[in-house]
């Protein structure tokens, strides 16, 4: 005698309602739009489909409420469900990673392109196991935020500007920069200067004639004191 499956094993399962509280058509065509856009419609809708099979007598309006309770949870601070999801996956990640690699140790022999195929899987799921327990770790414990306020004394009046971005630290960089191209161009022009005078005050010891008063012509004692020197 054939064994019989209960009627309830292949019911349809319910149909997703949308509760309408308007009996304006505009607004329940609004309310529905809306409705459709619901990040735990959304959810609930992929995960029936995804679990047809397994579930087939799963009522999806239970499934949309429980996600819908899961992330106002979430939204007021309770990440109990979260963490606990996140370890979950973990391990379920960790399971993938040695079925994966298991596979391609039984073809690495015979069929190589399979078993780097299956590697690269494994390694895959190694990689998002690691994601998940470093997220999961932030998750418990957040990265410490240090607020540093900044105490400006001063006897007289003082201008502080926080907050001030990469932009005006530029122009200032520049502008000091500027500034001490300036002082160098100056003590430059400076020594340049006394380094000129003083050859001209050479030249007048040496080339200069004894008798100041005197303009015209050059006596003959000069010219061979001005050969001598050369």
């Amino acid at each position: 005698m054939p064994k019989q499956t209960p009627a309830s094993a292949h019911a349809p399962a319910a149909a997703l309602v949308c509760e309408v509280t308007s009996r304006e058509p505009a607004e329940q065509e609004r309310q529905f739009a809306a409705f459709t856009q619901r990040p735990s419609v959304k959810a609930g809708i992929t995960i029936a489909s995804w679990n047809n099979r397994r579930f087939r007598n799963a009522n999806i309006n239970e499934l949309v409420k429980d996600l819908s309770d899961q992330g106002a949870k979430a939204s007021s601070g309770d990440f109990s469900r979260l963490e606990s999801m996140l370890a979950i996956q973990a391990h379920t990640l960790d399971a993938l990673f040695n079925e994966y690699a298991v596979l391609a140790q039984l073809n690495i022999r015979e069929h190589l392109p399979a078993s780097e195929s299956f590697m690269r899987l494994a390694l895959k799921a190694q990689s998002q196991c690691r994601a998940t327990i470093e997220t999961l770790a932030t998750v418990k414990n957040p990265p410490a935020v240090a607020f540093v306020k900044q105490a400006n004394i001063a006897s007289g009046h003082q201008q502080v500007n926080n907050g001030v971005g990469s932009t005006a630290r530029g122009t200032s960089i520049q502008a000091n920069e500027l500034l001490e191209s300036h002082e160098r161009l100056e003590r430059r022009t400076s020594q340049e200067a006394s380094f000129g005078n003083s050859k001209m005050a050479t030249l007048e010891a040496i080339h200069g004639t004894k008798n100041a008063g005197r303009k015209a012509g050059v006596e003959p004692e000069q010219l061979e004191a001005r050969r001598e020197v050369a």
